[in-house]
């Protein structure tokens, strides 16, 4: 737990760093070059295909998972961010106990070009860091679990046609390439931590629709192709 929270104030504070760098005082009167640039500047569309394949092949085809995302280029600076997402999930334990759960995830938080706003490659490429706030909300079954208790010893029990949602706070890094006129390719990665540990539920999902495998701390790899308009 203290690595993590030592990742985060190293993440929070390399952001601010380079927030810093890109900063300059403004004099009275004065015009910069971000002032000429309007404040719409399009959008991006974008799909993961890298979580997709990595669910399926570390999962042995257990897991899948399918995520968009769109956002909105303000000023070239800023990129307010939604992501939405479907996941499901099937595991079995050596016990013979079972998970199987599937449902929906959101995301919503802000990215920040980390390149100068007026400049030319800004339109090419990008170098993105942000934060997100997430949901994942799904219906699941846990059959077959094993429990003890001191007055009928080991029995064993299912949960079925449960709901639970989770929430959690991210922080993430991304590059995103341009290619063609409005082709746009690239990766991110994500470190996630996870809100709501306690429960009141019986047991608790193995999976987390957007998030992974219940943690708290989870890290994250996203490959997106995408369409800018």
């Amino acid at each position: 737990m203290t690595y993590i929270f030592r990742y985060i104030s190293v993440s929070i504070l390399l952001l601010m760093l380079t927030i810093g760098l890109h900063a300059r005082e403004r004099k009275d009167g004065e015009i910069r070059a971000l002032d000429t640039i309007p404040t719409w500047q399009g959008g991006n569309i974008k799909f993961d295909i890298g979580n997709l394949a990595y669910e399926l092949i570390a999962s042995d085809a257990k897991r899948m998972s399918f995520e968009a995302a769109l956002n909105f280029n303000l000023k070239r600076r800023f990129f307010p961010t939604l992501e939405i997402g479907y996941a499901n999930a099937h595991h079995t334990v050596a016990s013979g106990a079972s998970y199987k759960g599937q449902g929906g995830f959101s995301r919503i938080g802000l990215d920040i070009n980390c390149f100068k706003p007026e400049h030319q490659s800004v339109w090419l490429n990008l170098i993105l860091i942000g934060a997100r706030v997430g949901v994942g909300t799904q219906h699941y079954d846990m059959l077959d679990l094993s429990l003890h208790d001191e007055y009928f010893n080991d029995t064993r029990c299912s949960f079925t046609d449960r709901w639970r949602t989770d929430c959690w706070v991210e922080i993430n890094a991304s590059l995103q390439l341009t290619f063609g006129k409005h082709f746009t390719m690239g990766w991110g990665i994500r470190e996630r931590i996870l809100c709501t540990r306690g429960s009141k539920a019986p047991v608790t999902p193995w999976y987390i629709p957007g998030y992974g495998t219940r943690k708290n701390a989870s890290f994250g790899f996203n490959y997106y192709i995408g369409y800018r308009f």
